[in-house]
């Protein structure tokens, strides 16, 4: 009886630590969103840069127009309060792509800035159209092609690697300084230990570099090493796993084609009796079973089944929340002691969030839920991370929101909508009134928010 117990908090520990803080203050969204009109800001010398050539616009031109009074404020090495930093020519390169739709689509300068003027966003295009040069004489920046040396249909595998990557949230875990890209290290600390994220790099080494197509797999889908040592959940391989053969090769081929980095992992530190990883076996049993149903699809090993009585869209909605965005790591309830997901409320809400903040119900509940949002309502949330009165995500949703859900096919969120409004309604009042009567958290508002595009 004292090993089932053991075995028990083992589950409660290594399932808890996988709480990915994906909050947004879904209590509040009970007032219209009443639309505000942003002003434009001024250009003193607007009839000049409307005059510039393409070749004579540098990189000196944009930060003295653009990038100074309007987005260095937030994105600099010591200002910044997102992950994007704007003030050199490096750091721009590097967010080009990301830099150009913000800029295209007014979402820099975040509200309630000033919106920029036509004049500004045209300076950009030309700019990058141009070649992005660092200075009027210098050669067309060689803004870096990876996929450059790949044939037409590696193209096409990389692009929906780099699509799924960003929506399965790798890079928010597995790096931890920039300047070394998924080399891991990111301490997930709690009462009984240390756990700390691995080199999911290319480096063949210290990373993933060295492992075969099934070795990827095997990690992805059964949650085990090359090696066949049992992985903690930590890493949501339970949700990973519903992922096709083809949607984790393509993610393979994607990290394989990005920089490696040697570093060595860090080894967990844990009390005893929750290193003993043999004990993951009984977990598995209850809450990773490797046959699927229509009914148990939620927890079970993957590969995704589509559930019969279903349309292909909610199908393919199902596939995207239940897999690469593993929402219900957060937003589902855990069994006390054991640990495991408890399927009866389903994407409920949970205290345990692993941030300040706890993650909403998000079922279609029409008082403590999201009942109340219509599918408009769904698709600007995952767009721009705000909700019908206004309130934005806060806490790691951010990335989530800006890196991942922002950058779906118009198909693919409306798939992902359709499911989560297909939800059954489950009434989470303790949570409601716990979130109600509690002010987001002071250093998760929405001008942090804004500052992490």
């Amino acid at each position: 009886m004292k090993f089932m117990k053991n075995i028990y908090s083992l589950s409660l520990i290594i399932l808890t630590t996988t709480m990915v803080a994906c909050n947004y203050n879904g209590a509040r969204d009970r007032k219209p969103l009443v639309p505000t009109v942003r002003d434009v800001a001024p250009v003193e010398n607007e009839k000049e840069l409307k005059n510039l050539s393409p070749d004579q616009i540098d990189f000196a031109t944009i930060k003295k127009n653009i990038l100074e009074p309007h987005c260095i404020s937030c994105h600099s090495e010591t200002k910044s309060k997102g992950d994007v930093k704007l003030e050199n020519y490096a750091d721009v390169l590097k967010h080009l792509k990301m830099f150009e739709k913000d800029i295209v689509d007014n979402s820099m300068p975040p509200k309630p800035k000033p919106l920029l003027p036509q004049t500004l966003k045209d300076l950009v295009l030309n700019w990058i159209k141009n070649g992005a040069r660092e200075t009027k004489d210098s050669k067309p920046s060689p803004i870096t092609d990876p996929t450059s040396h790949l044939n037409v249909s590696e193209k096409e595998i990389y692009s929906r690697g780099q699509y799924l990557f960003n929506l399965s949230s790798c890079d928010s875990c597995h790096t931890v300084d920039g300047m070394k890209p998924l080399a891991g290290g990111l301490a997930m600390t709690t009462k009984f230990g240390t756990f700390y994220t691995t080199n999911i790099s290319k480096d063949p080494k210290t990373g993933i570099g060295a492992w075969s197509p099934q070795d990827f797999l095997r990690a992805m889908r059964k949650g085990k090493s090359p090696s066949g040592k049992l992985y903690y959940p930590v890493f949501p391989y339970t949700n990973y796993s519903k992922m096709s053969d083809s949607d984790l090769m393509a993610i393979r081929f994607y990290i394989l084609n990005l920089p490696g980095t040697e570093q060595e992992n860090t080894p967990h530190d844990l009390k005893l009796m929750y290193s003993l990883r043999f004990t993951l076996e009984a977990w598995r049993l209850m809450f990773f079973p490797f046959w699927q149903t229509d009914r148990n699809y939620l927890i079970s090993q993957g590969p995704f089944k589509s559930v019969k009585d279903k349309d292909a869209q909610w199908n393919r909605g199902a596939y995207l929340v239940e897999g690469p965005l593993h929402c219900t790591v957060c937003h589902t309830p855990r069994i006390p002691v054991i640990g495991g997901v408890r399927r009866s409320v389903w994407m409920s809400g949970s205290t345990d969030s692993g941030e300040s903040f706890p993650a909403p119900n998000i079922t279609p509940d029409f008082e403590t839920g999201l009942g109340r949002w219509s599918s408009t309502d769904w698709m600007n949330f995952l767009n721009q991370g705000t909700t019908p009165s206004g309130d934005a995500v806060v806490g790691k949703m951010r990335k989530i929101v800006r890196y991942g859900t922002a950058q779906m096919t118009e198909e693919d969120k409306k798939a992902v909508v359709k499911y989560l409004m297909s939800l059954k309604p489950i009434k989470n009042q303790k949570l409601f009134d716990f979130i109600k009567s509690h002010p987001k958290p002071k250093d998760l508002d929405e001008t942090e928010m804004n500052s992490n595009k």
